[in-house]
């Protein structure tokens, strides 16, 4: 291949992967919802040990910079409420997102003041598992 060949592809591959960059970074038309809230509702999931949990599960976002959240969940666990910090963003769509925890997962979408997520963990052999959740923002 020629040299000049050679440049013509690269300035085409970098002219490429610019209009990507540019277009993976712009926000949705509409702009990114506000997750920010206190976030609640009821959870049922199947525990490892063939039982069933039936607990309320709390989502509290409190900060939000444009795609990115941070905020923690709350849940009882033992008698207490169990607190995690989660962090995560929200996809060019305008309405799904994805957060983590210290061990989990959230993949979800929101709809005004209605969210809906699966949530899954996985803590080992006897404390993993997953649910589906609807919350309501307070």
């Amino acid at each position: 291949m020629s040299r000049t060949m050679r440049l013509a592809s690269l300035v085409c591959g970098l002219a490429i992967v610019g209009a990507v960059a540019i277009g993976a970074s712009q926000p949705p038309a509409g702009g990114y919802p506000d997750m920010i809230g206190t976030w609640t509702g009821p959870a049922r999931f199947p525990m490892v040990d063939g039982t069933v949990a039936d607990t309320p599960e709390t989502l509290v976002i409190d900060k939000q910079d444009g795609e990115l959240v941070w905020g923690h969940v709350e849940y009882p666990a033992g008698g207490d409420v169990q607190t995690e910090s989660v962090v995560g963003t929200l996809l060019r769509d305008g309405h799904t997102f994805v957060l983590t925890e210290p061990d989990g997962f959230w993949n979800g979408t929101v709809d005004g003041d209605t969210m809906s997520a699966v949530i899954s963990w996985a803590n080992g052999p006897d404390d993993h598992g997953a649910f589906a959740a609807v919350l309501a923002r307070e």
